[in-house]
């Protein structure tokens, strides 16, 4: 048989048959794509159709499970609001006329509670300001404006309540207590910087002032969240800024502060500062916690350690050795020398160990304020 009269035959056949299986492939692919592409629609139209018939949403239960949601937080939210009420001070009302005679029997009744407290020394609680700081009203008989009058009797309820615990606690002197009303924080206020639950304005060590780089919009987003926060606080609360300066002992310190955070009042310390009293232990790089406060006289320089002389016991060294012989001087006089010197006497004769510290602490106080009854949510008609 002559195969090279039939080659060009045999090639195009072959081509053809390449081509045609070719063509064959296609066709399956291209039917099976189209065939997923159908059930994909079907399905579609099928979520579709099952959609519209559908009620729409919120349903009836998702109504109902909203409601019971909402009052369960109403509720929550009203228990833990009467218990904050139940156990912040209630102010009397007291009128113009009867100030007067409130002022008078008010500090009397402090200067009696320090009397009483010995724990932290024999003579009681030894006081820098025995009329605490009410001058004005006691001794040149100014009476307040009838519309400053109920703010002032709460501050007076605060001053006395804290000042009693203070006594109670077991301080040895109280040198400073101020009670103030605190103003709403601006939105303009500088960002905070440092760690979380850091005193407010206590920057992170070694952070430089001004915005921290690299934080951009997550940092936007987060003074943001913090506004609306202490928006919503000051639209809860009214707060109080109490300002104290004390010497007391250290062990009597804990439980002091425990006490005041166990405050059934709203409570928060926002700031303090311990140094020991005993001055001849100071390196000359600290100051008394007391110098930031009123009551410090700083010395020519404005700086460095306090202008007053170092607490030494008084008399010297004889009336140290008379003392522990069980001589006694003049009763009167030693009745005034105990008095002047806070702290207990057998801590007194130490030279190191047990000493007083110098503390000043920072409170603030959250009362709740009156609240109006809010109506209940609706939802929108036809829903």
């Amino acid at each position: 048989m002559n195969w090279t009269k039939y080659k060009l035959l045999i090639v195009s056949g072959v081509v053809c048959l390449l081509l045609s299986g070719g063509a064959l492939f296609w066709m399956m692919k291209t039917r099976s794509a189209n065939q997923q592409l159908e059930r994909s629609i079907r399905s579609l139209n099928s979520q579709v159709t099952q959609l519209t018939a559908e009620e729409i949403f919120p349903s009836q239960d998702s109504i109902t499970a909203l409601e019971t949601e909402q009052s369960n937080v109403r509720g929550l939210r009203d228990s833990i609001s009467k218990e904050i009420a139940a156990g912040q001070l209630q102010p009397q009302r007291i009128s113009r006329s009867r100030f007067g005679d409130y002022i008078r029997n008010f500090v009397p009744s402090l200067q009696q509670a320090a009397k009483e407290a010995t724990k932290g020394g024999e003579q009681g609680v030894l006081l820098q300001d025995p009329s605490f700081g009410l001058n004005e009203f006691i001794e040149e008989g100014k009476l307040p404006e009838p519309t400053e009058i109920p703010g002032l009797i709460l501050e007076l309820d605060v001053m006395d309540h804290v000042s009693r615990k203070l006594f109670d606690g077991g301080i040895s002197e109280l040198a400073l207590i101020e009670v103030t009303h605190s103003e709403p924080e601006q939105e303009d206020t500088p960002a905070r910087g440092g760690l979380p639950g850091a005193f407010p304005g206590a920057a992170m060590p070694g952070a430089l002032p001004g915005p921290r780089p690299g934080l951009g919009v997550a940092q936007d987003e987060a003074e943001s969240g913090e506004s609306e926060w202490m928006a919503e606080r000051d639209r809860l609360f009214d707060s109080l800024s109490v300002t104290i300066q004390f010497k007391m002992y250290e062990e009597f310190l804990w439980d002091l502060l425990s006490s005041v955070m166990a405050d059934p009042n709203q409570f928060v310390i926002t700031g303090i500062q311990i140094t020991n009293d005993n001055q001849d232990l100071w390196p000359d790089s600290i100051t008394s916690a007391f110098d930031s406060g009123k009551s410090q006289t700083r010395g020519p320089t404005g700086g460095g350690r306090p202008s007053r002389p170092r607490s030494r016991p008084r008399g010297g060294i004889a009336d140290m050795l008379a003392m522990m012989e069980g001589t006694t001087q003049d009763p009167e006089a030693t009745e005034e020398s105990a008095v002047q010197v806070a702290g207990l006497s057998d801590r007194r004769q130490r030279r190191t160990g047990g000493e007083l510290l110098s503390v000043q602490l920072d409170l603030s106080l959250y009362r709740l304020k009156p609240q109006a009854e809010a109506a209940p949510a609706t939802l929108p008609e036809g829903l």
